[in-house]
């Protein structure tokens, strides 16, 4: 069993994550977090895979983050500024609870800068 795991997991686990259309960036833009519970939970079996989904979910938040920052039209309006940056933090996690199963991992990977 655990040279299947490392031959179908371990061995495909960058290919699958970077996948156009269908990797970790499509499933974190669209909130697929059904299938990012899934790839969690066939990852987790090889440990070390799952570095190729929190190397994918930092930069997204940052993105994110990012952008509303950046908007101007939120920097005018402290109040939709805040309220726009507790969404995003919200959804992040329900995201690391709900996918992830609030793995300590992922749960640091939350606390970014912008």
């Amino acid at each position: 069993m655990n040279t299947i795991q490392i031959e179908i997991i371990e061995k495909q686990a960058g290919n699958i994550v970077d996948k156009e259309g269908t990797g970790c960036d499509s499933m974190f833009q669209h909130t697929k977090l059904d299938e990012l519970a899934l790839m969690f939970r066939i990852f987790k079996r090889v440990d070390s895979t799952l570095k190729y989904i929190i190397s994918k979910m930092q930069p997204y938040i940052e993105g994110r983050g990012e952008k509303i920052v950046q908007d101007e039209n939120l920097q005018k309006d402290p109040v939709a500024f805040t309220k726009k940056l507790l969404e995003f933090k919200a959804e992040i996690d329900v995201m690391v609870e709900k996918s992830f199963q609030n793995e300590i991992r992922f749960q640091k990977n939350r606390d970014v800068s912008f």
